[in-house]
């Protein structure tokens, strides 16, 4: 579906669900205003083409309550182009926490080494330390982490070898990720203490189903709120490739 299509459904979309409300013509001015400023298809479109939008406007002074209305128009049009598309399972490239400031503040975009830290303690189900630890040492999307299988582990860490972890990332593209010895080690003693065939889940959920997207974050919120920092999956994947150090250390010393 090309851009002018989505946008001409988008709007038959907005007039059924706001019939007697302004709605539609200020969300498609806001949608408009966007494609001025990133022409990418919406599919391309990522959550850092959202955070230089909100960055062009907050440079052009744009006010706070018209940042957060813009931001919660794009969100109301990917969530209907995702359905429209079927492509439930990839996350919403507008964050609203992240992207729809108060008086002009945002969240800091990189964690600190003290938050991470804080966070590694406070997560205590082995499960949870291996999503957490492919995001933030792998660089993987919270979708991404929920649909890897075992067998997606391709090779274990060996000396200075790093272990090969198939992904399959936006468009159903593979690609291979490199896990230094430390990251791995969190993913082996899982699979150890867990035994399961190739095509069972990595991070399985109660009922032995794959997380979901929503349960993934949920879980992030539920640590996040137990450490006493403000952590989302898309901040671990961005502070990807920073020295997880302090957290291999505090992990040890948690287990003495």
């Amino acid at each position: 579906m090309d851009n002018a299509t989505a946008m001409e459904q988008f709007e038959r979309y907005l007039q059924r669900r706001y019939p007697e409300r302004s709605t539609a013509k200020h969300y498609l001015s806001d949608l408009r205003q966007f494609e001025k400023v990133c022409s990418k298809p919406w599919s391309e479109v990522t959550t850092r083409d959202i955070d230089a939008f909100v960055d062009y406007g907050q440079g052009h002074e744009w006010k706070p309550a018209t940042v957060r209305r813009r931001v919660a128009a794009l969100k109301t049009f990917f969530e209907f182009y995702a359905e429209e598309m079927d492509t439930l399972e990839q996350p919403n490239p507008v964050q609203p926490w992240r992207q729809s400031p108060k008086r002009g503040q945002r969240l800091p975009r990189d964690v600190s080494d003290e938050a991470l830290e804080q966070l590694w303690l406070a997560i205590d189900q082995p499960r949870d330390q291996v999503w957490f630890t492919l995001m933030l040492r792998g660089g993987l999307r919270v979708g991404e982490v929920v649909t890897l299988k075992r067998g997606d582990l391709l090779s274990p860490a060996r000396g200075e070898e790093p272990a090969r972890l198939r992904v399959e990332g936006k468009g159903r593209k593979e690609r291979i990720v490199y896990l230094s010895g430390d990251a791995y080690g969190v993913v082996a003693r899982w699979l150890a203490l867990m035994p399961g065939k190739p095509e069972t889940p990595l991070c399985p959920n109660a009922r032995g189903q794959p997380m979901t997207v929503n349960g993934l974050q949920e879980r992030l919120r539920h640590y996040a709120t137990r450490a006493g920092v403000q952590v989302t999956c898309h901040q671990l994947r961005h502070t990807y490739g920073r020295s997880f150090g302090r957290l291999v250390n505090a992990s040890k010393d948690a287990a003495r």
